[in-house]
């Protein structure tokens, strides 16, 4: 991260919250109308993707190929921020978006890969975030009915993410921000919702961006509770916790499996220095924490 572009983002830290926050419900005064954070994958104004009467309208992204709403989150580069969202996908379709690192799009920077939402109408009720940390994540969504999306962002000291869908955690907090070779995004530039076959249809609503986290759902508290220490740590590191644990991971920050162990004075002397996640089971319980070996 370029040190003189954090610094002016701390100088004018209060414009970019103010920026940085919007409530979007679609309720525009007419179809063809919109809000100055709707933008396009060539920078255009005002994408035509709203539908319905007043009262219901939403936004929405069919099969056309060529619907291309484009969600600008301000190319930030520092702070905490919080974005939600509703979806609905119809059964036998499919959805898709990507998490873009600037506005304007130009030839585009794909920051963890893609989300699919039943990839080529080939995993109805499945989705896939294609190169994120952690490698190919995927998860489970309902088909016909509104579900939640929250996506967390912290850019502040080791530009972690995280976010849930359908009230179910996808991505555990403390998770970087980058694709699978470890390559950060430019900043948080926005989410391009792009139509990208003819059986796209995607409805949307409801959008809340703020300069905070958001609560990730009604499963936010699955973490079993631990201590680690010492931490940073070059030998043997200590993992305490009330309950029991079934298993301990070591992550790479490219996602790979480096070591995993039963035993919880974890002996780190044969890592290379660097940061790692590990990630701890209980039962059907799991979480994550960063470790910096020295």
């Amino acid at each position: 991260m370029n040190v003189r572009y954090i610094l002016i983002s701390i100088l004018f830290g209060n414009l970019c919250a103010m920026q940085a926050q919007f409530e979007d419900n679609m309720e525009y005064p007419s179809n063809e109308a919109c809000a100055d954070w709707w933008t396009t994958w060539d920078n255009g104004t005002c994408p035509d993707f709203v539908v319905g009467s007043p009262g219901e309208k939403i936004g929405y992204i069919p099969g056309d190929l060529t619907t291309n709403p484009v969600l600008n989150l301000g190319n930030k580069i520092f702070g905490e921020y919080g974005l939600e969202f509703d979806m609905y996908i119809s059964g036998g379709k499919e959805a898709y978006y990507s998490l873009q690192g600037y506005l304007p799009i130009d030839g585009g920077q794909w920051s963890v890969g893609s989300f699919h939402f039943n990839q080529d109408n080939a995993s109805p009720g499945q989705g896939i975030i294609t190169d994120t940390a952690l490698g190919a994540v995927v998860f489970d969504f309902p088909h016909d009915e509104w579900f939640h999306v929250v996506m967390n962002f912290e850019l502040i000291e080791f530009n972690t993410w995280s976010m849930s869908v359908n009230e179910e955690i996808v991505i555990p907090p403390g998770t970087w921000f980058t694709n699978g070779n470890g390559d950060f995004p430019s900043s948080l530039g926005g989410i391009d919702f792009s139509s990208i076959t003819t059986n796209h249809d995607l409805f949307v609503d409801n959008f809340n961006y703020i300069n905070e986290q958001l609560p990730l759902g009604v499963h936010d508290n699955p973490d079993v509770q631990f201590v680690l220490y010492p931490n940073p740590g070059n030998n043997v590191i200590h993992i305490d916790s009330r309950e029991v644990l079934e298993g301990v991971k070591f992550y790479s920050m490219q996602g790979k499996l480096v070591l995993e162990t039963t035993v919880t004075a974890v002996d780190v002397s044969t890592l290379s220095v660097g940061m790692y996640f590990i990630e701890v089971h209980s039962g059907t319980k799991k979480s994550v924490k960063k470790f910096i070996k020295q």
